[in-house]
């Protein structure tokens, strides 16, 4: 059953879900689940603490970095209660099921073969006639075309498995105002589609964060992360520093965060210039407390066509509370907003321009940074995201009642 609704308090969001007595619990936030008698503290990394009644609890759902231990595994398994776990992105990881409630190791494969199967899915939310909520973040057969100029394997029939979980869905949730007309495009209605773009975490991107590294005193640090790849950018991006080194020489240096095809090309390109720094592929955890030691963050995505998605690294730049300059293509314009400045995608001399002005103009640097921080928190936050979804499903039949 799906919850029927959805309240975002503090550190952990709640829904009801079943009878009213049973609850399902969704933590978005990172921190600890600790056991204290019959009732569960959720302590954030902020150091705010929310009891979670073990009578109350019906399923746990961590959205967030969650520490817990086996002595908790073990009561919540005695209270017959379930966990289920997703990743940063949301995406599910796995579940723990208490043995008395999930006593037949048969049903439970059953279970596991049905949600796999995208038809046997279909066929079973159809007879119980449960909603079909999808999440679209771009068709295959169509990146395959525009980066790699051929077509998949049998997309014929890729094809024709999309369109019917497409037009069978009751509400499809993209990342994109792009990708919504690509769906209409194919023909589905409108009104079942709505935007929901990507989010950041703010337990770990923060102007809070502590950095990993220093920069020389009075230097303006420019930064990236991301795939190091043309369609990321890249050789914009190093023309466009090329020439701020020239400029501004002694004054500035440049963090490049990631990996990719380009790394070892960009690697050698740098060798021998003190003022790049390549630290190469860090965990999620660390890349908040690299770019933190920047002053201005880069986005220069340069796509084919559009940008479709909905890049992650722009929110976590503007939780930093950083200056921002990224390419005006797909819908970062609108995600920026007035907390960032935009460049012509490719175009190295307007991105050198605008890293220049901001280079020079630190007031300018501080109040973006300001505007940017701000934004995030009213509306791309991971607890926003899942507002705004739930609602949706509300709207569709997926729920009712009070929060």
């Amino acid at each position: 059953m799906l919850p029927s609704s959805v309240c975002a308090k503090g550190a952990v969001t709640l829904s009801y879900a079943g009878d009213e007595m049973a609850r399902s619990y969704y933590v978005f936030k990172s921190g600890r689940i600790r056991r204290k008698e019959n009732t569960l503290y959720f302590e954030g990394a902020d150091d705010s603490t929310k009891p979670i009644p073990i009578e109350d609890v019906d399923d746990l759902y961590f959205f967030g970095e969650i520490d817990l231990n086996t002595k908790l595994l073990n009561f919540l398994g005695q209270q017959g209660k379930n966990v289920h776990i997703f990743n940063y992105y949301g995406h599910y990881t796995g579940s723990f099921y208490p043995r008395e409630r999930n006593v037949s190791g048969f049903l439970l494969l059953k279970q596991v073969e049905h949600y796999w199967d995208k038809a046997k899915r279909l066929f079973l939310a159809k007879e119980l006639e449960v909603p079909l909520v999808s999440e679209y973040h771009g068709s295959r057969w169509i990146s395959t075309r525009l980066y790699k100029g051929k077509s998949i394997p049998f997309e014929f029939i890729s094809r024709r498995i999309e369109r019917v979980n497409l037009e069978s869905s009751s509400l499809i949730s993209t990342v994109s105002s792009v990708l919504k007309r690509d769906l209409i495009s194919f023909g589905i209605n409108s009104e079942k589609i709505i935007v929901n773009r990507n989010c950041v975490d703010l337990d770990l991107f923060n102007p809070d964060v502590s950095p990993l590294i220093q920069k020389e005193s009075g230097k303006i640090r420019i930064g990236f992360s991301g795939i190091f790849s043309k369609w990321y950018g890249l050789r914009t991006l190093l023309r466009a520093l090329f020439s701020i080194r020239r400029e501004y020489h002694g004054k500035v240096d440049f963090l490049l965060l990631g990996d990719g095809p380009l790394f070892d090309s960009v690697k050698k390109r740098v060798s021998g210039m003190r003022e790049f720094l390549l630290p190469g592929w860090v965990d999620l955890p660390e890349v908040p407390r690299y770019l933190i030691s920047c002053d201005i963050l880069v986005s220069p995505n340069e796509p084919i066509g559009e940008l479709r998605g909905s890049p992650v690294k722009i929110p976590e730049y503007m939780a930093l509370g950083k200056a921002v300059v990224a390419s005006r293509t797909g819908d970062i314009p609108e995600i920026i907003g007035d907390s960032g400045v935009l460049f012509t995608p490719g175009d190295y001399v307007d991105l050198r321009d605008k890293i220049s002005y901001l280079i020079e103009n630190e007031e300018e640097r501080r109040k973006l940074g300001k505007r940017a921080w701000k934004r995030v928190r009213k509306n791309y936050t991971w607890e926003k995201y899942a507002e705004r979804l739930m609602e949706s499903i509300k709207k569709i039949g997926g729920g009712s009642g009070k929060e």
